[in-house]
């Protein structure tokens, strides 16, 4: 079923966001776009995800999907809000209870504000994450654009290192995303995008909003192909919001690319009244096609419920 037509229109704001998805693959000769540390550690595609939480158990409870979702064998779904299913979050507690659900020692319950800055523990990787090693605390202060510029401001934010592998999907124009990532697994990293505690306690009537910005470790030609999207996990799937979907192919316009932007992006997601999703299994995927091995930093703001 990979050949499945995304059948919803993508929509994304330059502002907001829930789970993250990122995928990218890039071709020709390198140029200048900006001084960019690529330091730190990183990780290569393919087996960063078997040191780390992840979700291994999945529970299928809930109604079915709507017949209108897109779903892949192997790829996941496309989903225009209403996830059918609920999801166990492996290795984290909690259980349903809505805004009650709260962090033990804190006054933090799911659905506060949640950033560096907060005392929560970092995101933790998912169970499609093939690149990121961890997420670590850094200091916004020090995340600055290819103009020099600060793009969070001061707060703390989370910084994430990965190197993803050259891909043979590098120069291929045809390919979709996410509704083909079946295709592009080593290069798909993966967050689980809230809080442990929320785990159990239902998504529905509210709006999920992730500040993001994806930084080039580098210098190339022309920007790979690339995106990311806010999702949940089914049965150890990849299920993605496609409300939330920033992608960009290589060869496109670069206005539309995901990665060294200026500013930050703000992804966001409604959930709906009756929308049974699991709060504390929201995602955040990213991927990324380059033609050789990439360098990249990623670095999630603030994660905000309304």
């Amino acid at each position: 079923m990979e050949g499945l037509m995304i059948t919803r229109t993508l929509a994304w704001s330059a502002t907001g966001g829930v789970s993250l998805l990122v995928a990218l693959s890039c071709s020709g000769k390198l140029k200048d776009v900006g001084a960019i540390d690529a330091g730190g550690k990183s990780a290569s595609g393919g087996s960063a995800g078997s040191t780390s939480d992840s979700g291994g158990t999945t529970e299928s409870g809930g109604s079915a999907r709507s017949s209108s979702d897109v779903c892949l064998t192997s790829g996941g779904c496309l989903v225009a809000g209403i996830n059918g299913q609920q999801h166990d979050r492996g290795g984290s507690g909690g259980s349903g209870g809505g805004d009650a659900t709260a962090i033990a020692g804190s006054d933090r319950t799911c659905f506060s504000e949640l950033n560096a800055n907060t005392g929560d523990t970092a995101p933790s990787v998912g169970p499609q994450n093939a690149v990121f090693v961890d997420a670590h605390i850094a200091a916004g202060s020090d995340v600055k654009n290819y103009a020099d510029q600060i793009v969070f401001g001061d707060i703390g934010v989370w910084e994430a290192y990965a190197n993803f592998p050259t891909s043979e999907l590098a120069a291929d124009t045809t390919i979709s995303l996410p509704t083909e990532i079946s295709r592009a697994l080593p290069n798909l990293g993966q967050f689980y995008i809230t809080r442990q505690s929320c785990a159990g306690t239902p998504a529905a009537g509210h709006k999920l909003s992730v500040e993001v910005w994806w930084k080039l470790g580098g210098a190339i030609g022309g920007f790979p192909t690339e995106g990311l999207a806010l999702g949940t996990v089914s049965k150890n799937e990849p299920v993605w919001f496609d409300d939330t979907v920033h992608a960009f192919v290589t060869g496109e316009p670069e206005a539309k690319r995901v990665m060294n932007t200026l500013n930050k992006l703000v992804i966001e997601h409604v959930f709906a009244d009756d929308d049974p999703t699991d709060a504390g299994k929201v995602t955040l995927g990213l991927w990324l096609l380059p033609d050789f091995d990439f360098p990249s930093k990623f670095y999630i703001g603030k994660v905000k419920w309304d």
